[in-house]
């Protein structure tokens, strides 16, 4: 990633320090060498299309990936430009990493991002992600198994939970001495932030309004 300390996250943990962690990157060089590949054969197999979070700078080290999403007609969803902690950014360095992964997997994929998940979230994604304009949905957020239609600065917005159901880091989350070891301070691991949430916590909310992904809600004319 081009910083002063290694990744952490890994079923295999270790602490080295002050030089590279070379076991730490064959583990993540997995990924791109056989198991995304082994992922793009199941698909197939099921006939099933996908979202990709893709961190943009993984797509443009690996293009072979980033053609093979483009052929499959499979969706490339920003997971930022590198994989970089979003609470440790300022709100200028958020906005411009949001603007470098678009520009970015606009270039490797042929088409823009529509959705985005950061890594390690700070209270401003979905603003800036409204903001910026051409997304539809973002994944910040834990708190349902259902997408659902969320009013934002005035611009309806889809918000679909993620769930790490179907994530490795379930299995790395299991050692005890993985994730936990703190990095720039104390490490944190989701952001409970309202800014996260869906919908506002209230006593007189209304039930939350399930999303109807083959439809797009029209704002309000005033």
């Amino acid at each position: 990633m081009g910083d002063d300390v290694n990744e952490d996250l890994c079923e295999l943990p270790s602490e080295v320090e002050a030089q590279r962690d070379v076991a730490i990157e064959s583990a993540y060089e997995y990924g791109s060498r056989a198991g995304i590949w082994r992922l793009f054969r199941v698909f197939a197999a099921a006939g099933v299309p996908i979202p990709c979070l893709a961190a943009a700078v993984a797509l443009e080290r690996n293009p072979a990936v980033a053609r093979k999403l483009t052929e499959r007609e499979d969706e490339a969803a920003g997971h930022g430009y590198r994989w970089s902690n979003h609470f440790e950014m300022n709100r200028d360095e958020e906005r411009e990493a949001i603007a470098r992964a678009v520009k970015s997997i606009t270039a490797t994929t042929g088409h823009r991002p529509r959705g985005w998940y950061c890594r390690e979230m700070s209270t401003n994604p979905r603003e800036l992600v409204v903001e910026e304009g051409g997304f539809v949905y973002d994944v910040d957020c834990y708190n349902d198994d259902l997408p659902c239609w969320t009013m934002f600065k005035g611009q309806p917005h889809l918000v679909t939970p993620y769930s790490p159901v179907v994530n490795d880091a379930r299995f790395v989350e299991t050692l005890p001495h993985s994730y936990q070891r703190p990095r720039s301070g104390q490490r944190i691991r989701h952001c409970s932030s309202p800014h996260a949430t869906c919908f506002p916590p209230s006593p007189s909310r209304q039930p939350p309004q399930i999303a109807d992904l083959n439809s797009y809600p029209a704002t309000k004319k005033s």
